[in-house]
C-alpha cells in the first residue's frame, strides 16, 4: 500500500491475504457466507467471518484481530500531533451486525478490545510523556446511539508533566499547527447518544511531576496509583469514584466521589484526603510564595466539596505537624507577612497546626473561582491572626476580645490590679498551648499623668506638715515671687487659695526622667515575674530595651501593650 498524497509518502505491506465466499446465490434473501484474513503491517493479523443477506441488507460478522501494531499508521497521526509511538498494539474480539430497517442502518457491535504496551514520546524533545501496559475494554455493546460497557481496565499507566525554568511544559507544541478551518456549524439539537459504563479500574500506575520555574526545582512522584469508577452514565444518576496513590515515599492520597456525570452541577460529593505528606518536598513553592524553604513538616489535608443545584459548600481542613521554616529564598512573589509568627500562633502543644477553611459559592457565577476562594479564605485567616493575635489567643479560651494584649496600671504605680492578674492568668494558659510563642513587653510610662503623680508626691515631701498653709505659701513665693502671690490671692479671695497654690506648684516640681523610666521597667518586670510564677519559662517573656513615653488622653490608667513573638531556639 502506498499513499502519495502525503508530503512524505507512506508505504506498508499487507501480506497473506486469504478470502473465501460460500453459498453464492441469486436469491437475495439467502445468506452468503464469507471470510477474509490477512497479516497487518509489521505484525499482527485480522480475520473476519460472517454472512450477508442482500435484501433487506443484513450483515452478521465476527472480527478478530491479534496484536496489530499501531506504528505503521503513525504518519497519519503525526499530521495532527508531534508524538512518536515507540510501541503499541491492538487486539479485538467483536461481533458486528448491521441491519437495514426503514431505509436506516442499525448497527450492533458486541465484544472486547485490548490495547497493549503503549509508549508515547514527544517527537520534538524525544522525552517519554505517556505509557501504558494494557487497556482492556470488556463486554462492549453498541447499538444505534446507545453504548454499554461492562468493564474498562487500565493497567500500568505512566504519565509525566514537567514545567521548565522558562515556564514551558513538556506538552507544549504537541499539537501540530495547520491551516485547517476548524469552524463547524453547531447543531443546537440535544444529542440523543446514551452511554453506560459499569466499571473503570486503574491499576499499578504512577505519575511524575516537576516544576523548574520556581526559585528551587520541585519534583514529586505518585506511585501505586489505583482508581475505581462505577456506574458512569448519561442518565440522571450518580457515579462512584475512588482513587488512591502513594505520594513520594511515605505519603498517601485518597479521593472518593459521588458525582452526577451528566450534570455535575446538580449533585456532586467529593472527599479528598492527603496523609503524611513530606512538606519539605514543597520547599520550591514555599520559597516562591513565602520566601523560605521548609526545614521540617508533615501535612494532612481533608477536603470535602458538595454541590447541590450549582451551590457549592466545602470544608477544607489542613493539619501540619512540626512545621519549621528553613533558609531564606529570594523571590519577587513572596508575601510580606511574618509567616514564622503565624506558625508559632497556630501550632498547638503537640506541634500541630490545625486550620479549617470553609468556602461557599455559586459555581454558575463567572467571577467565582474555587482555588481563588480557598486561598482568599486562607489569606483572611492569616491576616486576622496577624492583625489581632491576642484576639486569636483569647479565642482558645473562649474570650472574644483583644483584652489580653494590654495590662493596665494606676498612674505612678507598678502594682498588678486584680483584673489585670486575671488577664495574665488567661494569657499564661494560652501561651502554655503555644510552645513556640514568646511574649514581648515594652516598658511604658505616661509622660503627663505619671509625671504629675510623681510631682505631687515630691511636693508632699517639701511641705512642712506642722504648718501646711504657711509652707505652701512660702514655696509659692519662692518660685513665683511675692507680687504674683498677692495678685493671685486678690483674684481668689472667695476660694481655697491653698489648693490653688498647690496646683500651681505641682508643674514646677522637677522629676528626673530616669525615675519615670525606672517605673516603666518595674511595670514590665512585674508582668514578667507574674507570668514566670505561672510556670512560663523566663526565656519566653522578653522585656524590650526600648521605653515608650506616650501620653494617653481620656484614660483612667496607663496601659502597657504586649506583643507576641517567636520563641528563640535554644543554642546547642
Amino acid at each position: 500500500f502506498t499513499d502519495l498524497s502525503k508530503q512524505k509518502p507512506i508505504k506498508f505491506n499487507i501480506k497473506n491475504i486469504n478470502t473465501r465466499v460460500n453459498s453464492i446465490t441469486l436469491d437475495k434473501t439467502t445468506p452468503i457466507l464469507y471470510g477474509i484474513s490477512f497479516d497487518t503491517p509489521k505484525k499482527g493479523n485480522i480475520s473476519v467471518d460472517g454472512d450477508v443477506v442482500v435484501e433487506p441488507l443484513k450483515i452478521n460478522s465476527k472480527l478478530i484481530s491479534e496484536d496489530i501494531s499501531f506504528e505503521p499508521y503513525l504518519p497519519y497521526i503525526k499530521e495532527f500531533v508531534n508524538i512518536d509511538l515507540k510501541s503499541g498494539s491492538l487486539s479485538t474480539k467483536l461481533n458486528i451486525k448491521l441491519e437495514e430497517k426503514d431505509d436506516l442502518f442499525e448497527p450492533l457491535v458486541q465484544g472486547d478490545i485490548i490495547v497493549d504496551k503503549i509508549d508515547i514520546f514527544h517527537s520534538l524533545d524525544e522525552q517519554r510523556i505517556f505509557s501504558m501496559d494494557q487497556l482492556k475494554i470488556e463486554d462492549i455493546k453498541f447499538k444505534t446511539d446507545d453504548l454499554n460497557i461492562k468493564n474498562i481496565t487500565l493497567d500500568g499507566i505512566y504519565s509525566k508533566f514537567a514545567i521548565a525554568s522558562d515556564k514551558t511544559t513538556n506538552l507544549d507544541n504537541i499539537m501540530v499547527a495547520n491551516d485547517i478551518n476548524s469552524s463547524v456549524k453547531k447543531d443546537d439539537k440535544k444529542s440523543s447518544f446514551k452511554y453506560f459504563i459499569k466499571n473503570i479500574e486503574l491499576k499499578n500506575s504512577k505519575t511524575d511531576f516537576s516544576d523548574f520555574s520556581l526559585p528551587l526545582n520541585f519534583e514529586t512522584k505518585i506511585d501505586s496509583l489505583s482508581a475505581n469508577i462505577k456506574d458512569i452514565s448519561s442518565n440522571d444518576s450518580n457515579t462512584k469514584i475512588k482513587l488512591t496513590g502513594i505520594v513520594d515515599k511515605y505519603g498517601m492520597a485518597t479521593i472518593n466521589g459521588d458525582i452526577n456525570t451528566a450534570n455535575y452541577k446538580k449533585r456532586t460529593d467529593v472527599k479528598i484526603d492527603f496523609e503524611n505528606l513530606d512538606v519539605t518536598s514543597y520547599s520550591p513553592y514555599s520559597g516562591k510564595f513565602i520566601g523560605n524553604k521548609i526545614a521540617t513538616g508533615r501535612l494532612w489535608l481533608d477536603l470535602s466539596y458538595k454541590i447541590r443545584d450549582s451551590k457549592l459548600s466545602s470544608t477544607n481542613n489542613m493539619r501540619i505537624k512540626e512545621l519549621t521554616l528553613g533558609e531564606v529564598v529570594q523571590s519577587e512573589d513572596a508575601v510580606d507577612l511574618p509567616i514564622g509568627l503565624v506558625i508559632a500562633l497556630l501550632e498547638d502543644s503537640d506541634g500541630f497546626i490545625d486550620v479549617d477553611v470553609p468556602v461557599d459559592g455559586d459555581i454558575d457565577n463567572p467571577e467565582f473561582k474555587l482555588s481563588g476562594a480557598i486561598w482568599g479564605a486562607v489569606g483572611n485567616v492569616i491576616k486576622n491572626i496577624i492583625t489581632s493575635p491576642f484576639r486569636f489567643l483569647g479565642s482558645l479560651l473562649g474570650i472574644d476580645s483583644d483584652e489580653l494584649g494590654s495590662i493596665d496600671f494606676d498612674y505612678g504605680l507598678a502594682t498588678l490590679l486584680p483584673p489585670q492578674k486575671e488577664k495574665l492568668d488567661n494569657l499564661s494558659k494560652a501561651l502554655h498551648k503555644k510552645h513556640n510563642l514568646a511574649l514581648r513587653i515594652e516598658p511604658f510610662y505616661d509622660e503627663v499623668e505619671d509625671l504629675k503623680l510623681f510631682q505631687k508626691e515630691k511636693l508632699v515631701t517639701l511641705i512642712d506638715k506642722k504648718d501646711k498653709s504657711k509652707s505652701i505659701k512660702k514655696l509659692y513665693i519662692k518660685e513665683f515671687g511675692e507680687e504674683e502671690y498677692d495678685k493671685l490671692n486678690s483674684l481668689n479671695k472667695d476660694k481655697n487659695i491653698i489648693d490653688i497654690l498647690t496646683q500651681k506648684l505641682i508643674p514646677t516640681i522637677i522629676i528626673e526622667k530616669e525615675l519615670l523610666e525606672k517605673l516603666a521597667i518595674k511595670r514590665a518586670k512585674v508582668i514578667k515575674e507574674y507570668l514566670v510564677s505561672k510556670n512560663l519559662d523566663t526565656s519566653r517573656v522578653i522585656i524590650s530595651d526600648k521605653i515608650n513615653n506616650i501620653t494617653l488622653k481620656d484614660m483612667k490608667r496607663v496601659s502597657i501593650n504586649l506583643e507576641v513573638d517567636i520563641k528563640k531556639k535554644e543554642e546547642k
